[in-house]
């Protein structure tokens, strides 16, 4: 804030225009506490009058988890399901359990309650109401956005459509699911894990997928992820990156693992990576 008052945003605020240092980050912290508390209530609200449950209410696999998150970690900004409640489900339409090992947001980004980002309780409401964030608008003024479809979901797409599957069956998940510089400061990974790790566990228990697709730098799962020895690597055809295929350990099941580099930057859809697509997902390839 300067001397005129002005916030942070350029905003200026006659009430808080004397009010400086901590005292202003109280300010605003319990500003967008205020502000988070009436966008919850008028989610809940519109899960309500739009037939739905609110989240925690019910019995559905989606309250479970919202019940194990508890209130201090779905007031965190971030998301957790990338697809619609329907892919939580006990005989899923999709054998497919997708894994996004890093989550979006800069750690030097403060990504709080206090930034106005969605928080995991927004995110997991939109799934309720069977949105899928790959038909979300994604857009930036960049020329690699069209129509409001960022490149990782054009290429997720065309990925599932490899597969023989609707992209909106796929159970989408993001490992670390929380991206506050709050949730970043605890000690390592480990702890980041041990806190997302339970969630994961009772999607794992749900599902009880076939597969396990893995995007990312798989050295960030820490120990998450026990790799058999039948996992072989081949290179992405993109800097040093590599595609990888075997057996993996994760969250108490054996599944098929299926590794591609994360889809910002690894242009799924060229035509020189549908080889290496088909070495990733073995026999779940063009079905």
């Amino acid at each position: 804030m300067n001397s005129t008052g002005e916030d942070k945003k350029g905003v200026w605020s006659p009430e808080i225009g004397a009010i400086s240092g901590e005292d202003a980050d109280g300010y605003f912290w319990e500003h967008a506490m205020v502000d988070a508390t009436l966008r919850r209530r008028a989610i809940e609200n519109l899960l309500r009058v739009t037939g739905f449950r609110a989240l925690g209410e019910g019995s559905a696999p989606l309250d479970q988890i919202t019940r194990i998150l508890g209130d201090e970690m779905l007031d965190e900004s971030g998301g957790l399901l990338n697809s619609a409640e329907s892919t939580l489900r006990r005989g899923g339409s999709s054998d497919v359990y997708f894994l996004g090992l890093n989550p979006g947001g800069e750690a030097g980004q403060d990504h709080s309650i206090s930034d106005n980002f969605p928080t995991i309780y927004e995110s997991l409401a939109f799934s309720r109401l069977g949105v899928s964030g790959w038909d979300q608008d994604w857009s930036r003024e960049d020329a690699s956005y069209e129509l409001g479809q960022a490149p990782i979901q054009r290429r997720f797409k065309h990925i599932a459509s490899f597969l023989g599957l609707a992209y909106s069956e796929i159970l989408a998940t993001n490992l670390i699911f929380a991206r506050s510089r709050r949730f970043k400061a605890l000690s390592g990974i480990k702890d980041q894990l041990e806190a997302c790790l339970p969630v994961h566990h009772a999607m794992i228990d749900v599902v009880k997928p076939k597969a396990l697709w893995v995007m990312g730098n798989s050295d960030s799962a820490g120990g998450a992820l026990k790799l058999h020895d039948d996992v072989k690597w081949i290179g992405a055809k993109h800097k040093d990156w590599s595609i990888g295929h075997g057996t993996v350990d994760f969250c108490g099941r054996t599944m098929m693992f299926c590794h591609t580099p994360h889809l910002t930057f690894w242009d799924a859809t060229a035509d020189d990576k549908q080889e290496l697509l088909a070495f990733a997902f073995g026999a779940l390839g063009r079905r």
